[in-house]
């Protein structure tokens, strides 16, 4: 398949000269514009050039090596993807995040200086039950749903952090707490009420049962 959405200039990262900038053929989504320079690529695998797809590398980002950025995902600002990691389902890095090894990106915000390293996943199981992961926190084993890493938080390899409720679970370097949705105080009928506390996998995205 040709690439018709970017291509790859001539213009070498000042440190690794092995990536390149890109630069938009068409129109991606609302903000860039045909002609416009992305970030930087080892080669068109690490960016997706499917028809409708518009996952995209911003500023001075980094896909590199065997990693892919696709379905709808976007990097930003010094975020860099390497090895064989995956960002995809509309997931966003930015700041200094990074993903590496078989890391997995699948509809999560990663920010701050967090990293997932080895088999790492972060996983959303709805647009409503997105994990952000921020701050120094460093990710080996798997986090999904409504969950918020932040400060030194530490998952390890096999560890497995799950949460479907509408109140967020939050973790860093002292533990975990639960930090209560507003959404609670509302009353609504009942139709409402249990598909708000107890959303089901076929609601939005359809997501498959994690298993690392």
């Amino acid at each position: 398949m040709t690439n018709e959405k970017y291509e790859i200039t001539d213009i070498a990262h000042p440190g690794y000269p092995f990536l390149h900038r890109i630069r938009a053929l068409r129109d991606i989504g609302e903000d860039v514009k045909a002609g416009d320079l992305g970030g930087f690529v080892e080669h068109e695998g690490n960016l997706s050039f499917e028809p409708g797809d518009d996952a995209w590398i911003y500023d001075d980002a980094i896909a590199a090596n065997e990693s892919h950025v696709e379905d709808g995902a976007i990097l930003r600002d010094h975020a860099v993807v390497c090895g064989m990691a995956k960002v995809k389902w509309c997931a966003i890095m930015t700041d200094h995040a990074r993903a590496e090894d078989h890391a997995d990106v699948d509809g999560a915000r990663v920010v701050d200086h967090a990293r997932l390293s080895g088999f790492g996943l972060v996983c959303a199981i709805t647009p409503a039950r997105v994990p952000v992961v921020g701050g120094n926190s460093i990710v080996h084993g798997s986090v999904v749903g409504n969950v918020r890493l932040t400060g030194e938080a530490v998952v390890f390899s096999r560890a497995r952090i799950y949460n479907e409720a509408i109140d967020q679970v939050v973790v860093d370097e002292n533990g975990q707490r639960v930090e209560r949705s507003p959404d609670r105080d509302r009353l609504v009928p009942g139709k409402e009420y249990f598909v708000r506390s107890r959303p089901k996998w076929e609601q939005g995205h359809k997501r498959e049962e994690v298993q690392r």
